[in-house]
């Protein structure tokens, strides 16, 4: 049975945003949100830049990584380089 909440491609009608913190400690968090989901990553002034990056990495590397990676086209490679082209995956 399908998830008549979620779009014909699995994905959420909607984004989220996450703070660094939810994403880096409590990343069974990303359990609940369909991959493919835009997951905003909110700057409240309260964590590192480094937290930031950190838990950009994991959205990207694990969850948005997995959509980003079925896609296969040019603009979801240079997502997944964080915009470096020279970048090895």
């Amino acid at each position: 049975m399908t998830d008549q909440r979620l779009l014909a491609n699995g994905r959420l009608p909607a984004s989220t945003e996450m703070s660094p913190k939810q994403v880096v400690e409590k990343t069974e968090l990303l359990e609940f949100i369909p991959a493919g989901t835009q997951v905003y990553v909110t700057d409240l002034g309260n964590c590192s830049e480094d937290m930031i990056v950190d838990a950009a990495r994991i959205l990207r590397d694990g969850h948005a990584g997995q959509q980003l990676r079925a896609r296969g086209d040019e603009l979801a490679q240079l997502a997944l380089r964080g915009g470096d082209l020279g970048r090895e995956l």
